[in-house]
């Protein structure tokens, strides 16, 4: 919770940060491709993730981000995690500018 990480401009921070499009990654090599601590989440035995963009005015001010021990998501976890960024929504953007 809370956390925060400088990115460069990737194509993951265009599609998640920039355009504000759920980002998968699922299976190890899609973690390896994404993140440069790719080696500290596989130690947790990850192999998946669910970043999902928190909008305001149409632009990305933070992200709701889920990673799962199997290497794929079903479409119900799919479903739920982005309920999920959606009842977080309310509370982040106001802990997020205090």
């Amino acid at each position: 919770v809370a956390g925060r990480k400088r990115k460069g401009l990737t194509p993951w921070t265009r599609q998640l940060l920039l355009d504000g499009e759920i980002f998968l990654g699922e299976g190890r090599a899609a973690l390896q491709q994404v993140f440069d601590d790719h080696g500290l989440i596989a130690s947790m035995g990850l192999q998946s993730v669910m970043n999902v963009p928190l909008l305001r005015a149409g632009a990305c001010f933070a992200t709701f981000n889920v990673l799962g021990t199997r290497a794929q998501w079903t479409a119900l976890e799919k479903q739920q995690i982005e309920r999920l960024a959606a009842l977080a929504l309310p509370w982040v953007a106001r802990h997020v500018d205090a």
